[in-house]
């Protein structure tokens, strides 16, 4: 071997051992640390069910692990070997996916926790939505939340309408001979029926989109069961227990205009809590109204046997 050939393989060994070896390691370490922080970060701001999403949270933790890679080798990985250029990169996609499996089980412990808390709503002494202090309030609960007020407010609307009317005090002798105006213009009763019927088309359009929106936020076909079990209970707008609901609303509206025209032709008195009165005809008739007027007012407070509405979840 010549004396170059020797000089050349010095060179080339001195060189070998002044080149930069990259420090895999530690680059490594810290591009696992940028990646578990930055998961970290977005899964605390960013309020999004990954398991509705799982294809772009993949696409999202690749697109960040190749960043974090290509940061990590143009600094420092690329003068390392080659076999540690690949693993370092192997190792930050696996990061990144682990920390998206993460998220698919955070989500669905908090998913689960919100649909509890969702279902632990009530009305409290104010008349608004609210759920127990210190409970975890999600999206499905924000948005039931969202739902509860604009049905209180359809409700409202309702409660004036039969306030107007005086349903409540039609056939109450404490009533009927201070307020005269309510034995004039009976079939106030019936014309409010449109109204009315106006309202609950506007709630079942309402909890349509309300189911809509719970689909999309609860991908998991066994939650979605139980939710809209628990939606169809609390605001029933079809099957045979709403037709109830709304023919014993239809039939107050008809005793209370019948009550309202017996009364109206004054063949009667006061006497202690009832009326006492001068037409037999009248006392059978009203009889008859009187009765199952208030055989109705008990179903529907009470929901009925297989029927009627349960009223709201009230704080007492």
């Amino acid at each position: 071997m010549t004396s170059a050939s020797w000089e050349d393989e010095l060179t080339d060994w001195e060189d070998e051992l002044d080149r930069p070896d990259g420090h895999p390691l530690i680059a490594t370490a810290l591009g696992v640390a940028v990646i578990i922080a930055v998961a970290s970060i977005a899964y605390g701001t960013i309020a999004v069910d990954v398991r509705t999403h799982i294809y772009a949270a993949l696409g999202i933790a690749t697109l960040v692990a190749g960043l974090v890679w290509g940061v990590a080798w143009f600094l420092t990985v690329r003068f390392a070997a080659a076999i540690w250029q690949f693993a370092t990169g192997a190792i930050f996609w696996l990061t990144a996916l682990m920390m998206v499996l993460f998220a698919l089980g955070g989500n669905a412990i908090s998913l689960r926790q919100d649909i509890a808390t969702m279902q632990m709503i009530r009305i409290d002494q104010t008349g608004a939505p609210a759920v127990p202090s210190g409970s975890p309030a999600g999206p499905v609960t924000k948005r039931t939340m969202a739902f509860y007020r604009e049905f209180l407010k359809q409700d409202h609307v309702r409660n004036v309408i039969y306030l107007r009317l005086g349903i409540d005090r039609i056939g109450q002798t404490w009533a009927v001979p201070n307020q005269p105006s309510l034995l004039t213009d009976c079939d106030r009763f019936p014309r409010a029926a449109p109204q009315l019927a106006a309202i609950n088309a506007t709630v079942i359009t309402a909890v349509g989109r309300f189911r809509g929106d719970l689909r999309t936020l609860i991908a998991e076909p066994a939650l979605q069961t139980d939710v809209f079990g628990w939606v169809d209970q609390t605001f029933p707008t079809s099957g045979p227990r709403y037709q109830q609901r709304i023919a014993q609303a239809r039939e107050q509206l008809d005793l209370a205009a019948k009550m309202c025209g017996i009364l109206g032709r004054h063949r009667w008195k006061r006497q202690g809590d009832g009326f006492g009165f001068t037409s037999e005809a009248d006392y059978r008739e009203y009889g008859v109204v009187a009765t199952r007027w208030d055989q109705l007012m008990r179903d529907m407070r009470s929901g009925g046997t297989d029927a009627g509405t349960p009223p709201v979840p009230r704080i007492e």
